[in-house]
């Protein structure tokens, strides 16, 4: 008979040294991230996240740094010790895996390209992000747990479910963050707990508040499919006659440009009603500033209440910031070049944005694109 664990419910919790492996083991799901797969281990046998990284590694490090981000050397020796899973198999659930794929490289530190940013408050903007989910997904799950899709910046809705993603209690409004999420000794041990919400308690399955912008859903299928094959095949890919057309880095690395562009402070007001008023997406330009410029609003979980009215990185923007700036992208990528070439066109203050940005190793496809509007000789065109 194996030897029963004391569970010592400080944060330096120990294990007797003759039993490595945890009683509770469960496997990783289909396209599970990494610190959803931790959480749920932690709250199986009867322990917090926090408590878990003490005994994996010594310290808080698994939920004070991005544990998605790269694995290190350590944190792996741990896990293959102690948790019986493979190395292959934990930088699977990691975005080191794809570290070719959507970015040149991935920095320990600092935000991920393309990877919302949970848990850490933005220096420039104050707001602290939570996970995004679907509460229908989660609530016809097995077994609760989080998609390591969901944390892409350009995935927003749960196509299936026909709805956009939350990532907020839909009871108390804030941030959800599933790693900060104590519970009680007796709710740990079951399998629902990474659903509970950290602040008041509630079960975000449960979450029957329809978001008024589910209509939205219909216009950003396309795009955000394109983009997510993208990133799994390196190459930008048309569904309707696969072929490729660009390779993963230097098309993402255009794909931020526009994000940052669409939603930047500086957009003139006409440029966006210009893309609203030639498409019928579901909102209007007054509608679509009145998201961006609450993003820029730190929310509940971050008690400074600071403002900030510039420099907000996309990967800090809410779940419905990004929708509306992905419906945009796709009208303008839906007539590239031509859309952002009547745009320029007809406004100086466009060309004067993107003219800022030409002396720079901006992507070849964005680059032809400017060109014939801007009119400018000395380029530096990316290469690809």
């Amino acid at each position: 008979m194996p030897r029963q664990l004391s569970f010592d419910f400080s944060n330096k919790v120990t294990f007797p040294t003759s039993t490595p492996l945890l009683p509770v083991r469960p496997k990783p799901l289909e396209d599970e991230i990494l610190s959803s797969w931790l959480a749920r281990i932690s709250f199986q046998n009867g322990l917090t996240p926090i408590q878990l990284s003490y005994y994996l590694v010594g310290d808080h490090s698994l939920v004070g740094l991005e544990v998605d981000r790269i694995p290190s050397e350590k944190f792996l020796n741990a896990i293959v010790a102690h948790l019986g899973v493979a190395e292959d198999e934990v930088l699977r659930m990691a975005f080191s895996k794809y570290e070719d794929n959507i970015n040149l490289r991935i920095e320990k530190y600092g935000n991920i390209p393309h990877v919302v940013s949970v848990g850490y408050k933005s220096v420039k903007s104050g707001a602290i992000r939570g996970f995004a989910f679907c509460p229908d997904c989660l609530r016809e799950d097995h077994e609760p747990y989080f998609r390591k899709s969901w944390r892409y910046t350009f995935v927003v809705s749960c196509n299936k479910h026909e709805r956009l993603l939350s990532d907020e209690c839909d009871n108390c409004g804030y941030s959800f963050i599933y790693f900060r999420s104590a519970g009680n000794i007796q709710s740990r041990r079951k399998r629902d707990t990474i659903a509970i919400c950290q602040h008041c308690g509630f079960d975000i399955r449960q979450a029957s508040t329809r978001s008024t912008y589910d209509k939205i859903v219909p216009h950003i299928s396309e795009i955000q499919r394109e983009l997510i094959g993208t990133a799994i095949k390196r190459w930008s890919v048309d569904f309707d006659t696969f072929e490729t057309f660009y390779h993963a880095i230097p098309r993402f690395a255009g794909i931020k440009l526009l994000f940052r562009f669409l939603s930047s402070s500086t957009t003139q007001s006409e440029v966006i009603q210009k893309i609203i008023a030639e498409t019928n997406l579901p909102f209007d330009h007054v509608q679509y500033k009145t998201i961006i410029n609450s993003d820029f609003k730190a929310i509940k979980s971050d008690p400074t209440d600071k403002i900030i009215t510039a420099g907000m990185n996309f990967e800090h923007k809410t779940v419905r910031g990004r929708a509306l700036t992905l419906a945009l992208l796709s009208v303008l990528l839906d007539k590239w070049p031509q859309s952002i070439q009547d745009v320029l066109k007809k406004n100086t203050e466009s060309q004067r944005y993107w003219v800022g940005l030409l002396n720079s190793n901006i992507p070849y496809w964005i680059y032809e694109a400017l060109v014939p509007s801007i009119r400018l000789s000395k380029l530096l065109p990316f290469e690809e």
